[in-house]
């Protein structure tokens, strides 16, 4: 026969071991699925229950995503949805439990939103370094992509004379000495 004290360390010890093991949000996938309804698959290093979606405005949607306690995905691309969806917010909040994700959408007009969950495995070291790096130059402020472009358009237009105008000039003064 089992003892109450044995019975709680076992409770105690899965429950410790549940907790360790919640998931990771590895990534995210949207793809517009009719003029006002997208599709999300959220990729998940365990197993998880339904992501809850919440309509918090016209324009604002969040979804709750309980036992996935971690996040190694930046915002996902919008080119597929960006008449649809403007921005996409993640952020993990730890409730002292399993703790959960938050994903805030911010979309142009009201949507219906339907979730996917699937379990995928972790990131290795050298695939989050490669999104971080992905992550940090889509972040890069437009004002540095201008100055390259200012920078190219300054020598496109040097006051330097162009070698074929050079050219010309030289051939019509040795034929003008031959004359």
């Amino acid at each position: 026969m089992i003892n109450r004290k044995t019975l709680l360390l076992t409770a105690t010890i899965c429950m410790s071991i549940g907790f360790a093991n919640a998931s990771d949000l590895v990534q995210m996938d949207i793809k517009k699925s009719s003029d006002n309804a997208v599709d999300i698959t959220f990729f998940t290093t365990g197993s998880t229950s339904s992501p809850m979606v919440t309509r918090k405005s016209d324009n604002k949607y969040v979804v709750l995503m309980p036992n996935v306690s971690g996040s190694n995905t930046s915002a996902p691309s919008l080119g597929a949805v960006k008449g649809l969806i403007t921005n996409v917010d993640v952020k993990n909040v730890d409730d002292g439990m399993n703790g959960y994700t938050k994903v805030t959408f911010t979309t142009t007009k009201p949507i219906n939103i339907k979730t996917h969950t699937q379990q995928t495995a972790p990131l290795s070291t050298e695939e989050k370094n490669a999104k971080a790096i992905i992550a940090q130059i889509k972040t890069q402020p437009k004002q540095t992509q201008a100055k390259t472009e200012s920078k190219k358009d300054s020598l496109k237009t040097s006051t330097a004379p162009k070698a074929s105008t050079v050219n010309k000039t030289e051939i019509k003064k040795q034929k003008q000495r031959k004359l």
